[in-house]
């Protein structure tokens, strides 16, 4: 999907061009309707697509790594380091797996563009609606439903404004009168973060903890960064947990009439 291409530059800022237009194409079927709202930040929206689009080929990815450095360990050829606690024990895996996970995880796309592969077509409003000429931009606009009924699945980039945005919610209605619930997959954005958040944490606490294994035998400090390490993930949690409550929150408070339109003059459109 060009849409991760660079780190998801496309999500940068809502102003189409002709060359965003240029990146799309004539199809039949569409593979997912992006649905989202320009306000969030670009680095969430990049990493919740990238666990929804590249989460298998980076499983893969990781597991064929483990493997292959497993194998490794059991012909003798890794490199090893001398563990205070226990011996002469090896570092590659993990000084390596997660580092390959990310750059598996977040840089798939770019990596498959050098084979000829773009991943699947996927909709976007920037590049898929002409931004240049007005006309044609309101003919798109008023053939959303479509869009919306040639694709196969809504991919909601969901965050804490997306029920107030108008627009959104009436992608939303739409594709539900068209499509069985089962078709759309809500994201939250946030919920990308914690999965982020994890690995990194233990990386993080991982590495230190050889560092202090090969060099001394600070233990108080070792269980200093532990205790860093851990308030880091009940943050992580508490965030989430707290981000999922706002959710269900307001679902129950919905109200249409509450929508923010960013431009007031699409309100009669919509």
């Amino acid at each position: 999907a060009l849409v991760l291409r660079s780190a998801g530059v496309i999500f940068q800022d809502s102003v189409g061009s002709a060359a965003t237009y240029m990146m799309s194409k004539t199809t039949e079927r569409i593979k997912a309707f992006l649905s989202h709202n320009w306000s969030v930040p670009i680095w969430k929206k990049f990493v919740a697509l990238s666990f929804h689009f590249n989460m298998d080929v980076t499983c893969c990815g990781s597991a064929l790594l483990s493997l292959l450095l497993a194998i490794w360990t059991v012909a003798g050829c890794r490199p090893c380091v001398d563990d205070v606690t226990h011996g002469r024990s090896g570092f590659l895996i993990r000084l390596l797996f997660v580092p390959i996970f990310f750059i598996l995880l977040f840089f798939t796309r770019d990596l498959c563009r050098v084979f000829g592969s773009n991943g699947p077509l996927v909709f976007l409003d920037k590049a898929c609606i002409n931004q240049v000429d007005a006309r044609a931009q309101l003919a798109a606009i008023l053939k959303l439903g479509a869009f919306l009924a040639k694709s196969d699945q809504m991919i909601v980039l969901y965050s804490s404004i997306y029920l107030k945005k108008l627009w959104t919610v009436y992608k939303v209605a739409s594709f539900l009168a068209l499509h069985p619930v089962d078709r759309m997959k809500v994201v939250p954005v946030t919920h990308a973060i914690v999965l982020v958040s994890f690995p990194l944490i233990a990386y993080i606490f991982n590495i230190v903890h050889l560092v202090l294994n090969t060099t001394s035998n600070l233990y108080l400090l070792q269980y200093a960064i532990g205790f860093v390490c851990g308030s880091g993930y009940m943050y992580v949690l508490r965030t989430w947990t707290r981000d999922r409550i706002l959710i269900q929150s307001r679902l129950s408070e919905f109200d249409v009439h509450d929508c923010l339109c960013f431009r007031e003059a699409d309100r009669p459109v919509v």
